[in-house]
Order: C-alpha cells, then structure tokens, then sequence
C-alpha cells in the first residue's frame, strides 16, 4: 500500500475513535451509533452486543452521567484499502453529579480502557465493524458513584 494512503486511512480510522468519544461525551448516541456497521460487534462491560439496535438499546439505558473521553497510543497494526485493525487506549473520567458544574470526586472517576477495533470502509466513509473495549486499570470505588463519607 502506498504510504500517503496508509496515512490517510490511518487518520480516518482515529477520526473514527475521536467522533466516538465527542458523541458520547455529548450524550448524541443516534450518531455514536452511525459510527458502526449494521452488524457490528461492540464489546464493553462483558457484554456483547450485535448490531445498530442492542448499540442503541445500551446507550438509551445508560444512566445520567457526565463523562470526558482521552484517547491516547493509536497503533494501527493492520492497513488496507478497505479494512483497518487498529488499538488504543481511553481514559474516560466521570461523574453522575447533576449539578450545573459537575463536582468530581478523583476516587471514583477514572478507569483506563484498552480498545481493540476492526474498520471497515463502507459507502458512508469508515465505521467500527468491531470494537472491543477491555478495561486495564480502574479507581478503588468504580462505577464512579461518590465515595461515601464515614
């Protein structure tokens, strides 16, 4: 493959993962989900889930929360025309505080995610035909509730 166009696909791929956490993190799931296959494999908190539908039904039962994506060590290890297999790691930081300004408490905020993820070219432009997140590292008091002051 021509260099210049492993580059290109290469950014459109990462592209792919900052949309991802731009729709998340504004809570636009209808777009998070436009940025799979029809019959993607999205894997996150032990579950599997097949296609634009269980996608939608995850986000739709998502509760409150107030969440920053980091993204960071994209390594794409396989390149072609159509089809990327690319990992990296997120940081996303939360809180369910609902308030104007969200308060974070530290210890019950960050967890780090490794991805894994398959593209795949499609006629609207690239998508995730797979993505694995597999959590690598997490504060003591996760899933991010406030710590209980004693």
């Amino acid at each position: 493959m021509d260099p210049s166009n492993r580059a290109l696909v290469e950014w459109n791929c990462q592209r792919l993962c900052h949309l991802w956490a731009h729709h998340v993190d504004r809570g636009d799931f209808q777009a998070v989900v436009s940025l799979f296959t029809q019959d993607a494999i999205f894997v996150r908190d032990g579950a599997t889930l097949q296609g634009h539908e269980a996608i939608r039904q995850v986000y739709a039962n998502r509760p409150r929360v107030t969440v920053l994506h980091i993204i960071a060590n994209f390594i794409a290890h396989e390149v072609s025309s159509s089809h990327a297999v690319a990992s990296l790691y997120m940081m996303p930081v939360s809180t369910f505080d609902a308030s104007k300004v969200p308060k974070l408490d530290p210890m019950s905020s960050f967890r780090l995610l490794r991805f894994e993820d398959e593209y795949q070219l499609t006629s609207d432009g690239w998508r995730f035909a797979k993505r694995v997140a597999t959590p690598v590292m997490m504060s003591p008091q996760w899933p991010g509730r406030p710590v209980e002051k004693t």
